[in-house]
């Protein structure tokens, strides 16, 4: 049977979910090239845009990395507007980082930090990981952003309120340290607390340290041996010093100590 044949005498819904299902984008992209009578069949099943600009930018799904073509895919989900909101959020921070490190566009720190912002800012997408992403660039300087590390404090602290675990991390520690904002070690222990309640197993090791060097609460060796073996029985080695620092105290109060220090 010819392909013609074998095309007309199958419902399009039906060849087009088969296609879905049994060929990655790179078998899709050469059956397109075979024939124009399965274009937009392809089309149809290649409409995830965001997943195909992913499979350019990571070179998997039988793609070659091809920068240029994520970068036109993720384009496309930013300016429409109607786009899913999770999706978008997803696509202008990918996009940014395409323009940051110059990756299929030319290289425009500028429309990156922009389109960060943007991402970071709009009330319909108030992603946290464009806050987060912002705050590393003034943190560390990378591709050419001027370090600031009062922008840095303040998009970390955006991004915790936002719910974003690492940048809880992140704003307690400038807190602590009185970087880019006034040193203040209740507010610090405040902000490593609720990265601890979210599940950040190092967070409870600042909070041990809080403890032991009376920063923020009253000396107490006994509460940080508490907070240290949280973290130390989740593989946290920093918090196994700690423990071992404190034995005495960590024998008494932790029935369990032992088992810690021989893992």
């Amino acid at each position: 049977m010819s392909t013609n044949n074998l095309h007309s005498s199958v419902p399009s819904e039906i060849l087009s979910q088969a296609l879905t299902e049994y060929c990655d984008y790179g078998t899709l992209a050469r059956l397109s090239c075979v024939s124009r009578m399965y274009k937009d069949i392809v089309r149809d099943a290649a409409s995830n845009k965001l997943e195909l600009a992913v499979s350019y930018l990571e070179g998997r799904d039988g793609l070659a990395v091809n920068y240029v073509m994520a970068v036109r895919y993720l384009k496309e989900l930013v300016d429409d507007e109607a786009t899913e909101s999770v999706s978008r959020a997803k696509a202008i921070h990918m996009l940014a980082k395409c323009y940051l490190a110059g990756d299929g566009a030319e290289q425009d720190t500028a429309a990156g930090i922009q389109l960060l912002e943007d991402g970071a800012t709009s009330t319909t997408l108030l992603d946290t990981e464009c806050a987060h992403t912002l705050a590393n660039l003034y943190e560390n300087g990378d591709y050419g952003v001027e370090l600031c590390p009062e922008k840095a404090a303040h998009w970390f602290h955006y991004a915790a309120d936002l719910g974003h675990v690492e940048s809880m991390t992140e704003y307690a520690l400038h807190l602590e340290l009185g970087v880019g904002v006034e040193q203040n070690d209740s507010e610090a222990l405040n902000w490593y607390l609720k990265a601890a309640n979210a599940g950040h197993v190092e967070a409870n090791y600042s909070i041990g340290e809080c403890y032991e060097e009376a920063k923020g609460v009253p000396l107490d060796h006994s509460e940080a041996c508490l907070w240290y073996f949280k973290s130390a029985s989740k593989g946290c080695n920093d918090s196994v010093k700690a423990l071992e620092r404190l034995s005495d105290v960590a024998r008494i109060v932790l029935p369990g100590f032992g088992r810690i220090l021989e893992a």
